[in-house]
């Protein structure tokens, strides 16, 4: 029996007195690669925050792992990837290492310090990612592609069961993209991490997740691409050419391997 990793249950959220997301219930099952989209303002950032614990005005339940988010603590079960981080900035002045080490960090008791057995789990890591030739470069002189690629595993390293990512891809190139949606694809196979992924572009990203979670304010659809593509509700709301392209990127998926 599959496990319910995230279970959401008549969640409304607002912000300054404003409806943001309405009603919304789905669950997400262990091994699940679920895309979260729709057009901006739609709340899919907001979505994702308030399933973190990071935001108050809500009503409804949401568990993870079983659990109420208000006294979940298990924070290591969870690799987050945030739409913009201060880590990749230009000129801070880290190591790759060192930033993928602090995904260890924020777990750890106080005093909090990098032990041997850390580094052996940061370098293996960087290599399941193959980017262990940058270990020692500064991330800050990155490309935007390798930068994704060390904070995709500052979120995997304390080995998580679920991975988050919010718009991981907006500042990428086609190239770059369709390579990081390739590598979380591999990793959702490979080591049966759960995903839950927010991507503005619903198409490019069919390609590679197995379910689609569409919102606006509300959910339009959640399902598989499968049902999706034959569903004649979804093809009056998006148009027969939009479910068209949708649907043929999704049926064109392929099973390359990590590179």
């Amino acid at each position: 029996m599959s496990i319910n990793v995230i279970e959401v249950t008549d969640l409304s959220v607002r912000y300054q007195q404003n409806p943001v997301l309405e009603n919304i219930s789905f669950s997400v099952y262990a091994g699940d690669y679920v895309a979260i989209a729709g057009t901006n303002g739609c709340g899919k950032t907001t979505l994702i925050k308030t399933i973190l614990g990071l935001s108050q005005d809500y009503s409804g339940t949401i568990k993870l792992f079983g659990e109420k988010i208000e006294s979940f603590s298990e924070h290591r079960r969870i690799g987050y990837l945030p739409q913009t981080s201060y880590l990749s900035r230009q000129g801070f002045p880290a190591t790759v290492r060192e930033i993928v080490a602090c995904g260890l960090l924020s777990i750890k008791k106080f005093p909090k310090r990098t032990e041997k057995k850390d580094i052996a789990s940061v370098d293996r890591v960087l290599s399941m990612l193959k980017i262990e030739r940058l270990k020692d470069k500064l991330i800050g002189r990155l490309s935007g592609g390798e930068k994704q690629r060390v904070l995709l595993a500052r979120a995997l390293v304390s080995e998580p069961e679920l991975l988050i990512l919010d718009e991981p891809t907006t500042s990428l190139d086609p190239s770059a993209r369709n390579d990081f949606y390739e590598t979380v694809s591999e990793l959702n196979k490979q080591i049966n991490v759960t995903v839950l992924m927010v991507s503005h572009d619903s198409a490019t990203v069919g390609k590679y997740a197995s379910k689609l979670l569409y919102l606006n304010r509300q959910i339009v659809f959640y399902g598989s691409f499968q049902e999706f593509c034959i569903s004649n509700e979804m093809s009056r709301y998006f148009g027969k050419f939009e479910q068209h392209l949708i649907c043929r990127q999704h049926n064109g998926n392929n099973n390359d391997k990590i590179s």
